[in-house]
């Protein structure tokens, strides 16, 4: 279905969705030419009473064009990736480089169902908000910025498993099952499972990743479902950007629920 048929369709929405995470992010062209010290700057505009907390973490590798593969090569070891994270565990900043993230997380005090996800306007509100902070700090600093080349949007879900496990996985997904009749095999006791859907007249995929992971608040293991749209872009503006996420959204929307049963969007409270 193209965008423009899409754009027309009626909006699902979920009361009690299962999602645990949305990523919104940015790739740059170019690595920005920013050192170790100005990252006190950018944690101080972004709102360190907000984002108490700070992490070094490995950096990245960039995101890159299909069948596209890259040897690099560095006088120097590249830098690190820096994490700036609210008290509450419920927002999260990414920044290297070559990339800026923003991640909204179900905050790890309040793990119910109700009234936790503050739905797809907020969080690229906040996307946007600290693009263009981390774009006028460079420009303070006078450190030279980069075009966007790549924009991704992911979410992430957390399902339980139905009652009889992997023998009962067509009850949540409907095109994954598993028969018991006349097997030498018995249930499997995990699941990996990926598929990619190009989306028409774009050079991009809706990529849906199916796992198991343990819980945390109970340590029960449950279903784990990425859907993601990644791709490149070509000297967008930020309306541009924005109409990018909008439709990798409704890709992703309908991905959810194209994918999933009827009986999980009754369970999940379907609009």
């Amino acid at each position: 279905m193209s965008r423009k048929a899409l754009s027309k369709q009626p909006k699902p929405s979920f009361k009690n969705p299962p999602v645990i995470e949305v990523v919104a992010g940015v790739q740059f062209e170019n690595p920005i030419n920013f050192r170790t010290l100005d990252v006190a700057d950018f944690w101080a505009a972004f709102d360190k009473k907000k984002f108490t907390n700070y992490r070094d973490m490995s950096p990245l590798d960039p995101m890159l064009p299909d069948n596209v593969h890259v040897i690099e090569m560095y006088e120097l070891p590249k830098m690190r990736r820096f994490w700036f994270e609210t008290e509450k565990d419920d927002e999260l900043l990414q920044i290297q480089q070559d990339r800026l993230i923003y991640n909204w997380k179900r905050p790890s005090d309040n793990l119910d169902d109700e009234n936790c996800y503050p739905r797809y306007e907020p969080v690229i509100k906040n996307f946007f908000k600290y693009y263009d902070i981390l774009l006028k700090t460079l420009e303070d600093k006078k450190i030279e910025s980069s075009k966007p080349s790549f924009l991704e949007l992911s979410y992430i879900n957390l399902i339980d498993m139905p009652e009889k496990g992997l023998a009962n996985i067509g009850s949540v997904f409907k095109d994954i099952s598993w028969s018991e009749n006349n097997r030498f095999l018995p249930v499997p006791e995990n699941l990996q499972h990926r598929n990619f859907f190009q989306i028409p007249s774009l050079p991009l995929r809706l990529v849906t990743d199916l796992s198991m992971r343990q819980r945390v608040r109970d340590g029960k293991i449950a279903l784990h479902y990425e859907l993601s749209v990644r791709g490149p872009i070509n000297n967008l503006s930020s309306d541009d950007m924005r109409e990018w996420f909008d439709n990798a959204r409704l890709w992703i929307t309908y991905g959810f629920v194209d994918t999933t049963s009827e009986k999980m969007h009754e369970k999940w409270g379907i609009e």
